[in-house]
């Protein structure tokens, strides 16, 4: 929307409550998001203020007006999607739903765990890893319990950069 507004002939006088509203949606990328009370009280002050009329509509261009009300509008409605779909329940409520469901999960967690041991197991009995399997084998060299191992340590001493030369390849 700031975009349209700040184009030649783009609605100007739009520009005020625009970057406004940016800067209410920015604070939201800059809270701690481990309160949700905090959150959900930041989201719901968030005040849109209504946009100024244009007193001279022919020195716009109609499509710049309509293009920023249109994606204002979407950002706004964003917004309040955000608080329906995510605070429309307390916090207990949805804290009391994941404590009823973590047997489950923890059920569900376990069987894909031992699932995926026996399937690794399988394919190295049949002599058929592929790629996906040869980087988890390289991760487990690298990593024991989470932090780097002795192996990992020596190659980090040895190199100062790695170059990738493709995206993919990050991997």
């Amino acid at each position: 929307a700031i975009e349209y507004a700040s184009e030649n002939n783009g609605p100007a006088p739009y520009l005020e409550t625009l970057e406004n509203d940016l800067a209410q949606i920015n604070t939201l990328s800059n809270i701690s998001w481990t309160n949700w009370q905090d959150v959900k009280l930041r989201v719901e002050s968030m005040d849109f203020k209504r946009i100024p009329s244009l007193k001279n509509k022919s020195d716009y261009d109609e499509e710049y007006v309509e293009e920023t009300k249109r994606f204002r509008d979407a950002a706004k409605k964003e917004i309040k999607n955000v608080l329906v779909d995510w605070f429309s329940r307390e916090e207990t409520n949805y804290l009391a739903d994941l404590e009823k469901m973590k047997p489950d999960i923890k059920t569900i967690s376990e069987l894909v765990k031992n699932f995926a041991n026996n399937f690794f197991e399988e394919k190295q009995r049949r002599g058929v890893l592929d790629f996906n399997d040869l980087e988890h084998l390289a991760l487990k060299i690298l990593l024991k319990n989470d932090v780097p191992s002795d192996v990992a340590k020596s190659y980090q001493k040895q190199f100062k950069e790695v170059l990738i030369d493709e995206y993919q390849d990050t991997n």
